[in-house]
């Protein structure tokens, strides 16, 4: 099957649920989706559009398994991959929170420009 927008594939009966991300080039490993339920085995699963959320869990979680070489996999390979390789998901995840530190100082500096800019013209419009 080949997606082109992300999904979330939902069990009817259990509430499991996936989400499933597009195929690129960046992408090492790219595992088909589930066509069954792993938990109660009901056939077919439900899908709808992911919502941003989704996709941003989905996305880190394959980041942060990147070192492990599982790609995405099932959460329960991914705790199992967590736990007997501690150092390597640290790092990543304390670069992901050093990456949102920075964004987040980047874009109060940047508003704090924007608000400056505009005193500024609003005072040589005055003047």
């Amino acid at each position: 099957m080949l997606i082109s927008l992300p999904l979330t594939l939902v069990c009817p009966e259990c509430s499991w649920k996936t989400t499933v991300l597009p195929w690129c080039d960046s992408r090492l490993t790219v595992l088909p989706p589930p066509t069954r339920c792993p938990a109660c085995h009901d056939l077919p699963l439900g899908y709808r559009e992911a919502t941003h959320k989704e996709v941003l869990k989905a996305r880190l979680e394959e980041f942060l398994a990147l070192n492990n070489e599982i790609g995405r996999d099932t959460p329960v390979a991914l705790l199992k991959t967590m736990n007997e390789n501690k150092a390597p998901l640290m790092k990543n995840l304390l670069a992901v929170i050093g990456l949102c530190v920075v964004l987040q100082k980047s874009y109060a500096f940047y508003r704090e420009y924007s608000d400056l800019k505009r005193d500024a013209q609003s005072r040589r419009s005055r003047a």
